[in-house]
């Protein structure tokens, strides 16, 4: 089973199996914060306490270039399991990520991850829910942007936002054995393993036992 397009870093785990240019941000409301973030115009219409460097939105079709850049990028696609093939596929994924905005009964939610300051989008993180109040979690980040701490932050404020907003009891996430990258994001932000195979390793997060999770 995959999560969109092969993305690597949130396969659905075994136990879970047009928009305007105005989007509201989604910033961090507890923790560290001390002071507000006022990203630019025509990306936040509200302020958002955020205490990272980069802030998520959701996305928009002018964010094409960018999206299909790392979609295609076969570094980024290294350990997806359905790499995107094309630009004409890559493009098809943020139509459907723009249209599920729309959804009135909405379960798929990916944001874009932006830099404050440039407002030069880097990547994006989503999280897929289900009936049962769990969600499945991934993330991309543009290759430039490797190995600095955007995606860890990028995944702390989507924990936050799914706990806020989404009332998730548990978190999924998984990766290829071989992304130690993608593991380590999933254990800085409180993830744990609960299972394994050969291929891939499955980390969770669960309301009840991480209370940074809980809004």
């Amino acid at each position: 089973m995959e999560y969109r397009h092969g993305r690597d870093a949130a396969l659905l785990a075994p136990e879970a199996a047009v928009q305007s240019e105005a989007s509201p941000c989604l910033g961090m409301l507890g923790g560290r914060v001390r002071r507000p973030v006022r990203p630019a115009a025509g990306l936040c219409r509200t302020e958002c306490l955020n205490p990272f460097r980069v802030y998520l939105r959701e996305h928009t079709m002018a964010d094409c270039r960018p999206y299909c850049e790392w979609q295609t990028d076969p570094e980024v696609m290294k350990f997806a399991d359905k790499p995107v093939q094309s630009k004409e596929e890559a493009l098809a994924g943020l139509v459907e990520s723009v249209a599920q905005q729309a959804d009135g009964e909405r379960r798929k939610y990916f944001m874009a991850v932006v830099l404050k300051g440039s407002d030069e989008m880097i990547g994006d993180v989503g999280i897929t829910r289900n009936e049962r109040g769990f969600g499945d979690m991934g993330w991309f980040l543009r290759r430039a942007y490797w190995g600095k701490g955007y995606a860890t932050e990028a995944v702390l404020l989507l924990i936050q936002y799914a706990a806020e907003r989404l009332n998730l009891k548990k978190i999924f996430a998984s990766c290829h054995r071989a992304n130690k990258a993608s593991e380590r994001i999933m254990i800085k932000c409180g993830f744990t393993l609960f299972t394994s195979n050969e291929g891939r390793l499955y980390y969770m997060l669960d309301k009840n036992t991480r209370p940074a999770f809980q809004a």
